[in-house]
């Protein structure tokens, strides 16, 4: 995977050279020397015309380099497995960034709000609903029907239409610290 990355990184950079070390040929290209009637040469001159003419092509190629690094980038995000460096597209998990950004509250559950929990857990017997510091996840503790004695307890996100399961170790961990505080 290192090497996919490299080569994305190659990419760019070359199509970075390309595009200064045409826009210094081009420069180059537009210097022409002007001469008086009589053939002596006079002065430098710049001509904007071959410039841009030779200038446009290479920012061009430089381009379509550059996007075909981002292309081989987005198909390595794309080839990712879950668990590795970030997150495959379709599944949810918070960073560290974002779960630094999650405010401590303190919340009441509604009455929809349980409803949802326990429309999530019908199968199982809930013995706690407790909303966590956190605006828009609970702890529930829940026991199962035909189970041993145990009863364990579970982050959930109710903040959408229906109640989802956290399964986001970082998010687990900092509601369920709230609760012990």
């Amino acid at each position: 995977m290192e090497k996919h990355k490299l080569m994305s990184r190659f990419l760019f950079y070359f199509g970075i050279v390309i595009m200064v070390l045409g826009a210094i040929q081009s420069y180059l290209n537009a210097q022409m020397m002007e001469y008086d009637n009589y053939g002596n040469e006079t002065a430098m001159g710049f001509e904007m015309r071959y410039f841009l003419m030779s200038l446009i092509p290479y920012l061009f190629n430089g381009a379509v380099v550059i996007a075909l690094s981002e292309i081989v980038k987005l198909l390595i995000s794309l080839n990712l497995k879950p668990g590795e460096a970030s997150a495959s597209p379709g599944i949810s998990s918070a960073t560290e960034e974002e779960t630094a950004e999650i405010q401590e509250i303190n919340w009441s559950l509604s009455e929809s709000d349980e409803e949802k929990i326990y429309e999530l857990y019908s199968d199982k017997a809930i013995l706690e609903i407790a909303p966590s510091r956190m605006q828009g996840y609970c702890i529930v503790t829940l026991h199962e029907f035909n189970g041993q004695l145990n009863s364990y307890k579970k982050v959930v996100d109710i903040a959408g239409t229906g109640a989802k399961e956290v399964h986001d170790p970082v998010i687990q961990k900092k509601a369920l610290a709230m609760l012990e505080q």
